[in-house]
């Protein structure tokens, strides 16, 4: 079953643009915000949720000119064939998750920050 066309990011809508049977991509009007997604299947089954973000900013070097800067979030589920099943996935999926968010999103912030 496919994603829901479109998808949104925080308040960006996001277009389906791309399909084949690996994954899917999902693009912002503007291109500033791109949703990738797709599973690559072997001995293990590793399926990635890749978001980047694009924003213009000032050059920190020169002043009068601006650059293009971006960063990218992965979410990666690397699990073997068999032995969890969709629920428990997801179950660990939102625990992970849960660390990072929790407490006004602490460990998020240290994770960004660059702390261990």
């Amino acid at each position: 079953m496919a994603y829901n066309d479109p998808q949104t990011i925080g308040s960006t809508t996001l277009p389906r643009t791309g399909l084949d049977r690996t994954g899917g991509v999902f693009r912002s009007a503007d291109g500033s915000t791109v949703l990738e997604i797709s599973h690559n299947r072997g001995k293990r089954v590793s399926s990635t949720s890749k978001v980047t973000f694009t924003k213009t900013a000032p050059d920190p070097l020169i002043s009068d000119r601006n650059i293009q800067h971006s960063m990218t979030v992965y979410v990666t589920i690397n699990k073997p064939l068999t032995g969890f099943s969709v629920d428990e996935v997801v179950a660990n999926l939102a625990a992970a998750y849960g660390n990072l968010s929790a407490g006004t999103n602490a460990n998020a912030k240290k994770l960004a920050g660059g702390e261990a």
